[in-house]
């Protein structure tokens, strides 16, 4: 009885051949997949350690309003070396925060250090009322901060408000 081989060897090498091209695309679209996650990891990692900076910045800044009144402690627009707003410990003074409010937002960049960022401050009475405004409003940013603090302004309960963005 004689078998007939369906392929011959030259068929059969091409089959192998076809099997290792589908096993190469599969290689390399895994190693692509494993790639573009562990890119999408370093991007989100590096996203949150530069929010984590920006946080600690903006609770550094609002420490030193409400704790420090400045440097020197009568300071004025023309001699300003560090902004403080506080009369005591989370006491601000009045004309500290009017002084404060009517700088301009360069040398107030350059004071606080934030060069690169943008800022906005904003005081209200616990009740809701706007007492100040001063900075640009924030925009839609997923790297937007905000500190709250609770302050004493003008002998009333007020919250003040530090948004920090790039």
């Amino acid at each position: 009885m004689k078998v007939v081989w369906l392929y011959s060897k030259k068929s059969k090498a091409q089959a192998i051949m076809i099997d290792f091209f589908f096993a190469i695309i599969i290689l390399v679209f895994l190693i692509e997949l494993y790639f573009s996650g562990w890119g999408r990891s370093v991007l989100g990692i590096g996203l949150k350690e530069q929010k984590n900076e920006m946080e600690i910045l903006a609770l550094q800044i609002t420490d030193m309003f409400v704790k420090s009144p400045g440097v020197p402690s009568d300071w004025n627009q023309t001699n300003v070396l560090a902004i403080g707003l506080a009369q005591e410990d989370h006491i601000l003074d009045t004309d500290k925060v009017n002084k404060f409010t009517n700088l301009s937002v360069d040398k107030t960049k350059q004071l606080l250090g934030i060069s690169d960022l943008n800022f906005y401050f904003k005081l209200d009475y616990v009740q809701g009322d706007n007492i100040k405004e001063y900075g640009s409003v924030p925009v839609n940013s997923e790297e937007i901060v905000l500190i709250r603090r609770l302050v004493f302004y003008e002998e009333k309960k007020a919250f003040m408000e530090m948004y920090l963005w790039k």
